[in-house]
């Protein structure tokens, strides 16, 4: 049986070497980890907004778990994750975005759930879903996403038109419901430096030390998937969950890993490769600890984490 999710499929995709690391040795590069870290602490605080918690308690929930991730005392490397920048975006996002303003109310909150992707049941898919959004209007269910970037582009934007982690969700919300779900949301939190310079902003017409948490920025950006698109999603799911299995057996000893195919090299991957370092030197077992931590990526092996047959 091989167990995977939108994760896995994504690195196997990207680059062969770069998911053999993560997921058969279940290491991940130390900037990233931080990052997704971070990430969590706001997805964290967001549940609670969700659920019609005050801003205090979000904040304070915020605080315990961005601690966990940069203990106090400690500095983070990039200014942008100092906390009281952290904690000033996620008490902007409360203010700003009640939840009475969104298309949809929230059916289900984070669940990690899998079901077999293929007829007999070798090939297992896991969703770990942020909340499962119903429209106000239709009745009609969507995944909704929460993103953190550190610049909301149009680029960024574009990229979830055709992104496997909805068409998963909306396959896996399909499968459970027996009804086709096409429509999905991207919640998108941009964590940058608030600026806070006595120079003066030429849109607000005072200092930036006063309108700094004006140029916070906040999209809820909406897509959409057809019944041919999903169908197709599934297809190339299980041929790459098949080319994970096939290179998982041939590459299981870290001593192997600089011979496992680098597509990286040919598709940019390597431009936002968390272990783009460490490959520049070969997959040197002597710089191992200095680009790379621990952490395995298995969410199909969390407590909460349940089997439903579909």
């Amino acid at each position: 049986m091989i167990n995977f999710d939108n994760t896995l499929l994504t690195d196997v995709a990207k680059c062969k070497v770069m998911a053999v690391t993560k997921h058969v040795f279940g290491l991940r590069g130390k900037a990233e980890k931080i990052a997704a870290d971070i990430g969590n602490a706001y997805h964290a605080g967001l549940e609670l907004h969700f659920r019609g918690e005050r801003k205090r308690e979000i904040s304070a929930k915020f605080e315990q778990e961005y601690d966990k991730v940069i203990p106090p005392g400690e500095s983070p490397r990039e200014e942008r994750f100092d906390k009281m920048n952290c904690v000033k975006i996620m008490e902007k996002y409360v203010d700003s975005r009640p939840i009475e303003q969104f298309p949809f109310d929230v059916s289900s909150f984070e669940e990690i759930k899998g079901c077999a992707l293929d007829g007999v049941g070798k090939y297992i898919f896991w969703v770990k879903q942020d909340m499962v959004g119903k429209d106000r209007r239709s009745g009609e269910l969507s995944p909704v996403d929460h993103k953190t970037t550190g610049n909301m582009t149009a680029w960024w934007a574009k990229k979830f038109r055709l992104v496997s982690q909805l068409s998963g969700y909306c396959w896996f919300i399909g499968r459970e419901t027996g009804q086709h779900v096409g429509l999905c949301y991207i919640n998108g939190l941009e964590i940058r430096k608030i600026p806070d310079s006595g120079r003066r902003c030429k849109i607000h017409g005072v200092p930036y030390s006063q309108c700094g948490e004006e140029h916070v920025n906040f999209q809820l950006y909406r897509y959409t998937r057809s019944p041919e698109q999903l169908e197709k999603w599934k297809q190339d799911a299980l041929m790459l969950a098949g080319m994970f299995e096939m290179y998982s057996k041939a590459f299981n000893d870290l001593k192997l890993l600089p011979y496992a195919p680098r597509d990286g090299a040919f598709n940019e991957g390597c431009v936002f490769c968390e272990f783009k370092e460490w490959c520049v030197k070969g997959f040197d077992p002597v710089w191992q600890d200095e680009y790379t931590v621990y952490d395995p990526w298995k969410p199909w092996e969390i407590e909460e984490a349940r089997r439903i047959d579909l």
